[in-house]
């Protein structure tokens, strides 16, 4: 009964607009997605948006991400959100504005991470910055703040328990999704956000990216930097489900207009290869302006990788400098962790992981703020 539905569904969206060579790249998806397949559909409704393998036509985009959201695809929800921030403009946004009146006011409450950038081109640098407002069993959930170089707060996000929700970041079991670069990514002239999409497998690696735009941030599609096919130096923006690829697994800020980028090599016979570059953004995705360690000889993935593992991280160099092992949380101290040490996450209590130090196979808990989970 669903098959014939999603069938009657995907002919009524194919009537009205002309078909496309059986060489066009949105055949196949239209085809799972007539099959019953809830992210061909996605994939298919992405295509007709972005125009990326087809001519645009954003009616069928419309109509493709609803059977997929419906569907159960949790990204075409967010992309659907996105896509009709666009159809509505700002107006709809489920964002906090403080009225005009506080607008002056210092923000004077604390945060928990933070990004430096001109977004609005007056030569001054204004804060990106995130603060926990709400912990769950499974982590922690984060609002996001812009403030003005005066200290003003211009502009705050939704506190929503909410991962579907483009303003809303998390730290959760499930993954990490918290704000890595501020940039202008495509040259138009605003400043875009991006952050990692929380993903616990072997895959590309998505970014959210939010386009500031001036008084608002403005939600844009989430997808990754792949590799070109044609060239080894240029990487592109792509939504794909395709895990065997080369794509971009981490931005930081470096200087002037480049980016430090980690570059992951994944391939069919199950090995890995790892690279950093760095990277300057044009419009269509990125390319490398020099290699810092070129992509290494393959390692193979094995029945371990399977584990959880977690990654010591924003310890103070100049404060202890080293993350205690303890034998229950709060208790006596067994071991010491540094800096990029990476450690097998074992299990949780409320904001302790119970850990294994893979150099010592000793087994202990430690406090999970300056454990970031890589699995």
């Amino acid at each position: 009964m669903w098959h014939s539905t999603i069938k009657s569904m995907v002919l009524i969206i194919l009537v009205g607009f002309p078909q496309m060579s059986g060489a066009n790249a949105v055949d196949k998806y239209m085809i799972a997605c007539e099959k019953g397949d809830m992210y061909g559909c996605y994939q298919a409704g992405v295509v007709y948006w972005t125009g990326e393998g087809a001519r645009k036509d954003r009616e069928a985009a419309r109509s493709l991400l609803e059977i997929a959201c419906d569907g159960g695809v949790s990204d075409a929800c967010v992309a659907l959100r996105t896509f009709n921030t666009e159809e509505n403009g700002a107006g709809n946004i489920g964002t906090e504005v403080p009225p005009p009146k506080h607008k002056k006011s210092r923000y004077k409450g604390h945060i928990d991470g933070k990004l430096y950038g001109d977004i609005d081109n007056d030569g001054k640098l204004e804060i990106i910055a995130w603060k926990k407002f709400a912990s769950v069993d499974l982590g922690d959930y984060y609002q996001l703040l812009v403030i003005d170089d005066d200290g003003s707060l211009l502009w705050k996000g939704p506190k929503e328990k909410d991962e579907s929700n483009p303003y809303v970041f998390s730290y959760l079991d499930t993954g990490l999704s918290l704000p890595v670069l501020l940039a202008d990514i495509d040259n138009d002239g605003y400043m875009e956000l991006l952050a990692l999409e929380p993903q616990s497998d072997v895959r590309p690696t998505y970014y959210r990216k939010l386009r500031w735009r001036g008084t608002y941030f403005e939600p844009l599609l989430s997808n990754a930097l792949i590799l070109s096919s044609t060239d080894s130096n240029r990487f592109v923006w792509k939504t794909t489900s395709k895990s065997y690829a080369t794509w971009i697994s981490k931005l930081a800020p470096y200087r002037d207009s480049l980016v430090k980028a980690d570059v992951t090599q994944y391939n069919k016979d199950e090995s890995v290869r790892m690279g950093v570059a760095l990277i300057k953004f044009d419009r269509e995705g990125a390319i490398v302006s020099r290699w810092i360690k070129p992509i290494t000889s393959p390692m193979h993935i094995a029945p371990a990788a399977h584990k959880t593992m977690g990654l010591v991280h924003g310890l103070d160099p100049h404060g202890d400098g080293f993350l205690s092992i303890r034998r229950k949380p709060n208790k006596t101290e067994i071991g010491r962790l540094y800096n990029g040490d990476k450690v097998e996450i074992l299990g949780r209590s409320g904001k302790w992981y119970k850990i294994k130090d893979p150099r010592t196979g000793r087994i202990g808990w430690s406090y999970g703020k300056w454990i970031r989970i890589d699995y």
